[in-house]
């Protein structure tokens, strides 16, 4: 039997403390049906919503008493099944790099009394509904859609690196930028990741992505000084294929907002890079695809005698040409996307027009395609 509405063991069972039956839900429908018939709704005598409701959309509709409190809470004035909730959820195969500062703010909110900003780590996480909860920090949703990478130097990251087709975001690195040498371990690991079929993301806000790029794919991206934007998106058909049909929620032009977008000239991007948003000397979302091939067998030798890779950088048309005389040749994509994500934000959930660029960044897909 249950306890009495207004006594103690009522309060202790239903927040299951010592009877552990029911979930906290189903305790809580149970409290509401016997509040409902006293008191001030008294006049609630029936738990049949569709006797008592207008609407032609609960014509067919017939709650169960566990469904009750639930069907209650989402009526309002703006309609009965407006959800309370962002249903947003991220991809299955999307990994977050959070590093021991991810949590934390940056320099410039430090400097001006950190404690109420959000870091960039968690504006991200927020955007993407990402992890769960577990007291003290965030683990691995629950669902399965959406994991933390900690670190680049563990099991995790090299067993991703070996296959295809994961996607791994990258918030800005304000304490966290990865130095490895030319020829460690982790710094080819971090290459063979992305020529492997998947696609890396790095995100703005300081000089830190773009250096991370220059080392470790060899390239020489050069930092827009004081870009004023606006920054227009490209029409439709000249975006890259896999962004067509993902970039539409995105609004048409994104603003700059102080020094929150990092840019890049264009006369620094390498050949084949394809821009998503620009203004015309500048952009901070642009997509690059990096491939690499095996090199001779001697040659190969020679170098893992040195400690050195098997692999070299190639150009997305060599591929074709290597894979048609059978030597092995992939590639993957990495995508920029300049925005800081703290902005104005304070600690709570905020809006930007940058947000929905990071959402349309880690919809598009994998290159897919096993390498070495």
């Amino acid at each position: 039997a249950k306890p009495q509405l207004g006594s103690w063991d009522m309060a202790k069972f239903a927040n299951n403390v010592d009877f552990g039956q029911g979930s906290l839900g189903t305790n809580v429908v149970w409290m509401y049906n016997d509040l409902a018939k006293k008191g001030p709704y008294k006049e609630v005598e029936s738990e049949d919503v569709t006797a008592r409701h207008s609407d032609p959309a609960f014509d067919e509709y017939e709650a169960r008493p566990t469904e009750l409190l639930q069907t209650r809470l989402r009526v309002s004035n703006t309609g009965w099944n407006t959800p309370f909730v962002d249903p947003y959820i991220p991809p299955r195969n999307l990994y977050i790099y959070w590093g021991a500062s991810s949590a934390t703010g940056t320099v410039a909110s430090q400097l001006i009394g950190g404690a109420g900003r959000a870091s960039s780590g968690q504006r991200v996480r927020q955007i993407l509904n990402f992890g769960t909860f577990m007291g003290n920090h965030y683990a691995d949703d629950v669902s399965g859609h959406g994991h933390f990478l900690h670190k680049l130097d563990g099991q995790e990251f090299a067993g991703l690196a070996l296959k295809c087709c994961s996607t791994l975001l990258v918030p800005p690195m304000e304490n966290d930028l990865p130095i490895y040498g030319e020829h460690d371990v982790v710094a080819r690991r971090i290459r063979n990741f992305v020529s492997n079929g998947n696609t890396l993301i790095m995100t703005g806000g300081d000089y830190s992505s773009l250096i991370f790029l220059n080392k470790y794919f060899h390239l020489e991206l050069k930092k827009t000084v004081l870009d004023e934007g606006p920054f227009e998106r490209l029409a439709e058909r000249d975006l890259p294929a896999d962004a067509k049909g993902k970039w539409g929620g995105v609004a048409h032009v994104l603003p700059q907002s102080g020094l929150s977008v990092t840019s890049v000239r264009k006369t620094s991007l390498p050949p084949g890079a394809s821009l998503l948003y620009a203004t015309p000397f500048s952009t901070p979302l642009f997509q690059l695809t990096y491939c690499q091939a095996e090199i001779g067998r001697e040659a190969c030798r020679l170098a893992r005698a040195a400690g050195r890779s098997c692999l070299r950088d190639a150009q997305e048309g060599e591929c074709v040409r290597l894979r048609a005389r059978g030597r092995r040749c992939s590639c993957g994509h990495i995508l920029y996307d300049g925005f800081d994500f703290i902005d104005h934000h304070a600690s709570t959930i905020g809006r930007s027009a940058w947000d929905a660029s990071l959402l349309a960044a880690v919809a598009m897909p994998n290159a897919a395609r096993p390498g070495p």
